[in-house]
């Protein structure tokens, strides 16, 4: 699998995923004024962390179709806030992870599909942050 080829299947599990299994989560939270792009934003950051996939500026902005610097205030808007977590450098890029309290706050997510993928980027040799 390719690198457009997995941002196909990324887009099409986004869009698959209901908005209100990550808003509803985030208003718990604490967010107050949650746009749709917010929400985008996180279900994008929630399936490559389930997928093993490091969360860095570049691959984000790859999969996204934002400019970096665009995705760079958004990835440190949501560390801020406590979704994502940073977790350091790998080659000279800042890598997030999703918070572990925020994962535990998202419910009724269906994890068949996106388990299935990880095990086919597995078998393929693209991993993420170990």
């Amino acid at each position: 699998m390719n690198m457009n080829q997995l941002k196909k299947v990324i887009i099409a599990e986004r869009k698959r995923m209901y908005n209100h299994l990550i808003y509803i989560p985030l208003r718990r939270y604490g967010l107050k004024f949650i746009q749709g792009q917010t929400v985008s934003n996180v279900k994008l950051a929630f399936i490559m962390d389930r997928l093993g996939l490091p969360i860095t500026i570049n691959l984000f902005s790859f999969l996204s179709g934002k400019k970096r610097s665009n995705v760079y205030s958004t990835l440190q808007g949501l560390g801020d806030k406590n979704v994502l977590n940073l977790i350091g450098y790998q080659k000279n890029a800042l890598v997030y992870q999703v918070h572990p309290t925020f994962l535990e706050g998202v419910k009724g997510i269906d994890y068949t599909r996106l388990d299935l993928i990880r095990k086919q980027l597995e078998k393929e040799g693209i991993n993420g942050v170990e």
